[in-house]
């Protein structure tokens, strides 16, 4: 497609005031070719005017002006021909990175204030500063790749094209589609100067620092609340938005929007004086957060946890653009936290609260598994086995002093099997097996003199006799085995006596038996009957046996 002498390459943008074309001339050269709306074109006094205007703004040489090449007319079309921004318009690096880096965007407004200064000298307003107005063309000067110049376009007409709406103050016309921007005074058809221009770029700066303009389109009723936004509410500082700014940037951006003129900067001179001295004070700025933030790091590196925090929190106090500082204070805080708990720890460790010991480590060992190392987990592993060697030995205590020998047993064995030496449990131990060995002997006993094994019963309770004499009735006991034993075969004997009726030696063993135990079985039933037997018999001879006179008659007689 053909426009004049310029072929049209492809559509970059339209807008009230109609439609731009990116476009190559005669000479393989690219340009912007502005066509004019066709109701502007039919005005010939807004035709007229927008022709001056754009003459005024052809007369600027300034490298932050966008150049306008001519003014064409090609049927009924009026279109303006200038450079073209190969690197496309502020508004659309807004629209891919959101806020832009601090410097970049005080650059940024450096060049655009430095046009506006030139415009300004020749007494020309520019009227509709606004990142979309403001192109990036390649610096073909400066050796860095990717170096760019901000360039203002749209100079007076844009201003003129736009007159479609009523303003706030007494509804004659007024800008449409540039209400971020848009300065007070311009809003209540108040006299406009220069500082007009360096409010709107006071608003595009602020959108470039922090991604939107102080008082952005949202909503059904948008407009009504920007405008009351630039007429009555005071605009929230950009750093409160945006970390890293320094605060003589924010006080140049916040004077640039003051709502009445005279408390703005007196001109753009004085506004680019502005913004290199917050250039400067924001380098400055970022080297001491930068200074600041590798000390941070370094303590927070180094385990120095209490200087950590003090340093991020001055980071945090500065507003300083590092998005992992809030992270990492926290992270440090943790560990000055967990610090004292580990004093806390080992401090109940060397009092033997075992318990409050265990629940400080594993309050850190639930932040931090690994602390120091593996050292809480050692150390709480320890106090696990504290704790439960302490009920062990609670509950071996407890069944030494029911004299349960053989739990106890086990259970004092199974302590000196988890720490040999605690406390006094090898000593315990060694009692609970005595008195276990005097228990076992002392029940074997019992059994052999039920059983009446003598031998065996004396053995085993002369063993607890020596070991405890004092042991419940063993000493008795003993005594009493050796008379059964003693007893036991004189018994016999008598017995076998009464058993051949010879009461006489029967009296006399049981006699014996019953003198040294009156109650040893039935030995005294038996003396009594054996007593009686005798006396029996020794009548029962006397009656058999003749006196002395019948044997001497008798004698006689034969």
């Amino acid at each position: 497609m053909l426009l004049g002498k310029y072929k049209i390459l492809e559509l970059l943008g339209s807008g009230g005031w109609g439609e731009v074309y990116l476009a190559e001339d005669n000479l393989g050269r690219e340009v912007a070719v502005k066509c004019l709306r066709k109701d502007l074109c039919q005005d010939e006094s807004a035709l007229s005017q927008f022709l001056e205007e754009a003459s005024k703004a052809a007369s600027i040489k300034h490298p932050n002006v966008v150049i306008i090449y001519t003014c064409e007319r090609e049927g009924d079309e009026r279109y303006i021909v200038m450079e073209y921004g190969d690197k496309g318009t502020v508004a659309q690096l807004i629209s891919e990175k959101g806020s832009l880096p601090i410097l970049q965007a005080i650059d940024l407004a450096i060049g655009v204030c430095r046009g506006l200064s030139a415009a300004h000298r020749k007494g020309l307003i520019h009227g509709d500063v606004r990142p979309s107005n403001i192109v990036l063309c390649t610096d073909e000067e400066s050796e860095g790749e990717g170096a760019v110049i901000p360039k203002l376009s749209d100079f007076g007409f844009a201003q003129r094209a736009r007159l479609t709406r009523t303003s706030a103050k007494t509804g004659a016309p007024a800008p449409l589609g540039a209400w971020q921007y848009v300065s007070p005074e311009r809003l209540q058809e108040d006299p406009v100067d220069g500082r007009s221009d360096l409010y709107s770029l006071g608003v595009s700066l602020y959108e470039m620092l922090t991604g939107e303009p102080p008082f952005p389109l949202r909503g059904d009723n948008a407009v009504n609340e920007v405008i009351r936004g630039h007429l009555k509410v005071k605009p929230e500082p950009p750093g409160n938005k945006r970390r890293g700014i320094c605060e003589l940037l924010n006080e140049t951006v916040i004077r640039a929007l003051q709502k009445k003129p005279e408390r703005r900067y007196p001109d753009a001179r004085a506004m680019l004086k502005a913004l290199e001295e917050a250039r400067d004070a924001q380098v400055t700025w970022e080297r001491k957060l930068k200074g600041l933030y590798k000390q941070a790091m370094a303590y927070f590196e180094g385990g120095k946890w209490q200087e950590a925090v003090e340093s991020f929190e001055k980071l945090l106090k500065y507003n300083a653009p590092y998005e992992d500082v809030p992270a990492r204070l926290e992270q440090a805080k943790e560990q000055v936290r967990l610090a004292e708990v580990y004093q806390r720890a080992l401090a109940f460790v060397a009092q033997k609260e075992w318990q409050k010991a265990k629940a400080e480590l594993e309050d850190i060992l639930r932040s931090d598994p690994h602390y120091r190392g593996g050292e809480a987990k050692t150390w709480l592993d320890e106090v696990k086995k504290q704790i439960e060697l302490a009920s062990l030995y609670a509950e071996a205590t407890k069944e030494e002093k029911a004299e349960h020998w053989t739990e106890a047993i086990r259970l004092f064995s199974r302590i000196l099997s988890i720490q040999p030496g605690y406390q006094d449990v090898p000593a315990r131990l060694s009692r609970a097996e005595e008195r276990w060995r005097i228990q076992t002997s002392y029940q074997e006993a019992m059994r052999h003199l039920d059983a009446e094994g003598w031998d065996e019963a004396i053995r085993k309770l002369d063993e607890v006799v020596r070991l405890d004499p004092v042991y419940e009735d063993a000493a008795s006991k003993l005594e009493w085995a050796k008379r059964q034993k003693e007893l036991e075969p004189l018994y016999e004997q008598a017995t076998k006596y009464f058993e051949q009726e010879d009461w006489a030696n029967a009296v006399k063993a049981f006699e014996k038996v019953v003198a040294i135990d009156s109650t040893y079985r039935d030995a005294a039933r038996r003396l009594y009957q054996a007593r009686g037997k005798e006396g029996q018999q020794s009548v029962e001879q006397k009656k058999r046996s003749p006196s002395d006179a019948e044997r001497f008659d008798w004698t006689k007689n034969t």
